[in-house]
């Protein structure tokens, strides 16, 4: 009974919505699966797919567009998938038109960091596309809330990556910044 009233006052509240009010409200309640399936403006269908973590699909609608932003956020996609050299060349496009841009430039350098780590490594960059289990979303929290931490449960390596994951910021520039630290710390301990 209180499911159907809730759907009806819900249905009732959005009837005289368009989808992209519809979907804007979604993305507002941090809904962003359902905004990305609502909205009909590319950007905001693309913002949405990227807030739900479906950079592929983020990508694809940036694509079309040949802004400075939409190079600037394809080459965060392009990172966030493991395709650094995409990514390298989406932030150049992005600083041919902004050269002072300056997230740019701080990505471009990341991008460009780890392309050469993976390099020198021999790595595979066929496909070194971030899993789902390297990256949380904190869906149910507002930004900004504060939380304390216990330095007892930091004691191990698993228990303070854990940690790390729960503060991830959804910015990509504070993320791959955070990320590429954390890794290059865990080679350099595991080095002779």
């Amino acid at each position: 009974m209180k499911a159907g009233l809730l759907w009806m006052a819900f249905s009732w509240s959005t009837l005289w919505l368009t989808r992209d009010q519809l979907a804007t409200m979604h993305y507002k309640n941090r809904m962003f699966q359902q905004a990305a399936e609502e909205f009909q403006n590319s950007n905001w269908k693309a913002a949405a797919h990227y807030r739900a973590g479906d950079f592929e699909q983020a990508e694809s609608f940036y694509s079309p567009f040949h802004t400075p932003e939409s190079e600037y956020n394809r080459g965060n996609c392009f990172v966030l998938l493991g395709r650094y050299q995409d990514a390298i060349q989406c932030y150049r496009n992005a600083l041919e038109v902004r050269p002072n841009w300056i997230q740019a430039i701080e990505n471009l350098s990341l991008a460009e960091a780890r392309y050469e780590q993976l390099k020198q490594t021999g790595g595979d960059l066929g496909d070194q596309r971030v899993g789902a289990d390297e990256i949380v979303y904190d869906k149910s929290h507002k930004a900004g809330e504060e939380s304390e931490i216990d330095d007892s449960t930091t004691s191990t390596p698993e228990s303070a990556q854990a940690l790390w994951l729960r503060r991830v910021q959804t910015k990509p520039g504070d993320f791959l910044k955070a990320k590429f630290a954390y890794q290059l710390a865990i080679k350099t301990e595991g080095s002779p």
